[in-house]
C-alpha cells in the first residue's frame, strides 16, 4: 500500500494550524490516530507492506502505526515496507525544511533505532533523485546527487553512534526513469556499484552494501 500525505501532513503540520491550501494538497491528510485508522481500514499491515514518503514527518507517521497495530493487537515486528524520511531531497523539492537539518537527522536516528528494535523489515530512510532528474538531470548528475545524500545520511547517523551496518539496510533508494531505456538500466546499475563502494568505506559489509531500488516514471513522462 503506497499512501500518499498531503502536504501538510510531509511538513509535520496539523490542518488546524497549516495554511489552507497544503490540506488535501498531493494526498491525504493524516493528523491523528482515528485519521491512520481510516485511511488503512481493511488492511492488514502484519500481512501488507506499505509505503509512506513522510519527508521530515517521519516520527510522527511510525508512532501513529504503531499505535494502531497495538489497538488491533498486532506486532509491530510484523511491518514491512517504508516509512521514509529525506531530509535532502524534501529542500531540494520545497526549497526549505520546517525544522533544522541536524534536529532532522536526529530524528532519522529516532527511527534507526526504533526500527533495529521494533520493526527490523522496516526501511525508514528514503534517497530520492526525483527532484534532480525531473530538473533535468543527467543520468551522471542524478547519481551524484543521490549517492551524495546517501552518504551524507550515514555520515549523520556515525556521528550520532549508528553502524554503518545498522543503517545502510534502513535505507531506500527512489530513481526516476524516462525513456532513454538502455540509459536508465545502466544508471541503476551503477547505483548498485557505487552504492556498495560507498557502504564498505564506511566499513559496511557485502549484505549492508546492498542497494533497495524503488524506480518510478518521471514526471515529464
Amino acid at each position: 500500500v503506497n499512501l500518499i500525505i498531503d502536504e501538510a501532513t510531509r511538513a509535520g503540520l496539523d490542518p488546524d494550524q497549516a495554511p489552507p491550501e497544503k490540506v488535501g494538497r498531493d494526498g491525504v491528510s493524516i493528523a491523528s490516530l482515528d485519521d491512520m485508522a481510516r485511511a488503512l481500514d481493511g488492511i492488514d499491515l502484519s500481512q501488507t507492506p506499505i509505503l509512506i514518503r513522510a519527508a521530515v514527518a517521519g516520527v510522527p507517521m511510525l508512532a501513529m502505526l504503531a499505535a494502531l497495530m497495538r489497538r488491533q493487537g498486532k506486532d509491530t515486528r510484523t511491518l514491512q515496507g517504508c516509512i521514509e524520511v529525506d531530509p535532502l531531497g524534501a529542500m531540494a523539492w520545497t526549497g526549505r525544511l520546517p525544522l533544522s537539518l541536524e534536529r532532522a537527522y536526529d530524528e532519522m536516528a529516532l527511527l534507526v533505532n526504533w526500527s533495529q528494535a521494533h520493526a527490523p523489515d522496516l526501511d525508514v530512510i528514503g534517497v530520492h533523485s526525483y527532484p534532480y532528474h525531473n530538473a533535468g538531470a543527467s543520468a551522471v548528475q542524478e547519481l551524484a546527487y543521490a549517492i551524495a545524500s546517501g552518504e551524507a545520511y550515514l555520515r549523520a547517523m556515525s556521528e550520532r553512534g549508528l553502524d554503518v551496518n545498522t543503517v545502510a539496510p534502513r535505507m531506500r533508494f527512489f530513481f526516476s526513469v524516462g525513456t532513454n531505456f538502455f540509459m536508465e538500466v545502466a544508471k541503476l546499475r551503477a547505483a548498485r556499484l557505487l552504492w556498495s563502494q560507498v557502504v564498505e568505506a564506511f566499513g559496511g559489509d557485502a549484505d549492508a552494501g546492498r542497494m533497495v531500488i524503488h524506480a518510478r516514471s518521471a514526471l515529464y513522462n
